[in-house]
């Protein structure tokens, strides 16, 4: 997966790997223990969302947050050897919260929180954990997840939160179970209904690691 380059075809020195090359790329639990030399990443990752609250018969769950997420490149200055990597998981029994997924302790996307269970407060979203160890470059989106979605009807359900990236994938409120839970990663799932109480579940979080070359 890592191959080493042994020049550097766009100038500025050696490269550490290929320039191009995907060091991980990965969702819903994948995990890997990577050295990332020094050198230019582009980074497309989110954390897990959340799934909708459950409810009981007369009440209304709160929808699920979406996972934080982050797309654009960043510089590591120096060699950061064995850094675990991992996609998170979103927890379907009894709607947990969205996991998160990190790398190592120099980017962590925090999962979202699950909506309120028989209670209308929707969940936040995770927040974006960034090291001083790394240099942003730019980006494309750079952002805590977003909270559930309100709704103004006292009976009416909260749906999920669209995913940072994507802005799409929420849990539908009021919808079938299907519809209710979410669509695209980092998503959260609506809150369960009257008479229908299972929330939605929330969507698996993602990780791409892609060097780029030496030198912004």
């Amino acid at each position: 997966m890592t191959l080493m380059g042994k020049s550097n075809p766009l100038g500025g020195g050696i490269c550490a790997y290929v320039p191009g090359t995907v060091l991980f790329d990965g969702s819903s639990g994948a995990s890997a223990a990577l050295s990332l030399k020094k050198g230019l990443y582009y980074i497309r990752a989110q954390g897990a969302g959340a799934g909708g609250g459950n409810c009981g018969y007369y009440g209304t769950g709160g929808g699920g947050g979406s996972g934080a997420g982050f797309e654009g490149n960043i510089y590591i200055s120096t060699n950061q050897n064995n850094i675990n990597c991992y996609a998170g998981i979103a927890e379907e029994a009894n709607r947990k919260n969205g996991e998160a997924s990190y790398i190592g302790e120099l980017m962590n996307f925090g999962g979202g929180t699950v909506g309120g269970s028989d209670n209308p407060t929707p969940g936040s979203g995770g927040i974006l954990t960034i090291s001083e160890d790394i240099k942003i470059i730019s980006y494309q989106v750079k952002s805590d997840g977003n909270p559930g979605n309100k709704t103004t009807g006292g009976s009416g359900t909260r749906g999920g939160a669209d995913s940072v990236l994507t802005k799409s994938g929420a849990g539908i409120a009021g919808g079938s179970f299907a519809e209710r839970c979410a669509s695209a990663p980092g998503a959260g799932g609506a809150g369960g209904k009257q008479w229908d109480s299972n929330g939605g579940y929330g969507k698996y979080g993602e990780l791409k690691i892609q060097y780029l070359k030496p030198k912004p």
